[in-house]
């Protein structure tokens, strides 16, 4: 009879959100975005044993949002959709936690419902809810956004059409126990022991010569991708160099692994706790009022406060180190407002 209930419970409601179990993907799972602002973390993990069992795990610094968010699906106003998730916490303050649905329409953002998670739940527990598409929208995705302090693992995600919150554990099966370890490095790629940009299999296959290199590796790099993600299939354009405008090193070398040639940009914005403690490195207009990209997200001055704080920066971290196949040259590395000579503009 339960597998009858399943079987009937699918075919009315599939399952709206792709990868909904976090197990596609080669850097980050497979159309997901993670938020990883200010100090927060979202950290895509798999199974010590077991490469199939994936979740993405959160640690919210109580500042801004740590998440994760789904590729957009088309929905229609007034609309009843069910939103599930299977959810590991520890420490999340009351309403710290909460599974959205966020719409959209036109790609312009109108609001966002969802359930609560529990602070405490150290084994899977499934967060489940009903929300009603707005009056004015076109599209949603899922949100799951941890706003305070504490640790949230996302096992497993649902949105389905209607209200079928009462069989949501029927429709979004409950995941195995989890032992997390970080995916380190890319997932389901050939494998290419010499760096030459080409798979082991296809030179044996096709006998390449000794010293062969793919052609991104060797042709002048003319076209640029200016992009903040690590590595996604849905972001590759197939140019010759990628400008990160991100300061992760995950970000950058995740580039690299798949043969781009790669830069990074920072220091030109920076969050509220730098803003509290150099209050005279932001951009202001002429009334005095500060210059923002956002909350919480402010465009920065070369103040010399600014480049003796980015100096020391770059002394702490130093430049990102090449640990692939790619190229790195520093474009602007700490600095707000130096150039990297090396950097085709």
């Amino acid at each position: 009879m339960i597998p009858l209930l399943f079987a009937a419970l699918a075919a009315v409601a599939p399952n709206l959100v792709n990868n909904p179990a976090f197990t596609q993907g080669i850097f980050d799972p497979e159309d997901w975005g993670l938020n990883r602002s200010e100090t927060n973390q979202a950290t895509w993990v798999c199974d010590r044993a077991k490469a199939d069992l994936c979740a993405v795990r959160l640690v919210g610094c109580g500042r801004d949002w740590a998440g994760a968010s789904s590729r957009s699906f088309p929905v229609q106003p007034g609309q009843t959709l069910t939103v599930a998730a299977w959810v590991q916490t520890a420490g999340v303050a009351p309403d710290g936690g909460r599974a959205y649905l966020r719409f959209w329409e036109g790609g312009r953002f109108v609001g966002q419902w969802g359930p609560n998670v529990a602070a405490d739940c150290p084994q899977w527990t499934l967060c489940a809810g009903t929300v009603t598409a707005p009056a004015q929208c076109d599209t949603a995705d899922f949100s799951f956004q941890l706003w305070s302090q504490g640790t949230v693992v996302i096992g497993a995600v649902g949105v389905f059409a209607g209200d079928v919150a009462a069989g949501a554990a029927e429709l979004l099966p409950r995941p195995a126990a989890l032992d997390p370890v970080p995916v380190a490095g890319p997932r389901g790629l050939p494998a290419d022991a010499d760096r030459n940009g080409l798979a082991d299999s296809l030179e044996r296959f096709l006998s390449v010569p000794a010293g062969a290199k793919s052609i991104r590796r060797t042709r002048r790099t003319t076209t640029c991708l200016q992009t903040p993600t690590v590595y996604r299939p849905d972001n590759d354009l197939q140019v010759d160099s990628i400008l990160v405008v991100n300061e992760s090193r995950e970000a950058l070398a995740s580039w690299q692994a798949m043969g781009y040639h790669s830069y990074f940009m920072t220091g030109f914005r920076d969050g509220q706790a730098y803003v509290d403690a150099h209050p005279g490195s932001v951009q202001q207009d002429r009334l005095g009022r500060l210059l923002d990209c956002g909350p919480g997200s402010y465009y920065m001055v070369p103040t010399a406060d600014r480049r003796a704080s980015s100096r020391a920066c770059q002394v702490e971290q130093g430049p990102p180190t090449l640990t692939t196949g790619g190229t790195t040259t520093v474009a602007g590395s700490c600095s707000p407002m130096s150039r990297s000579p090396k950097l085709r503009r």
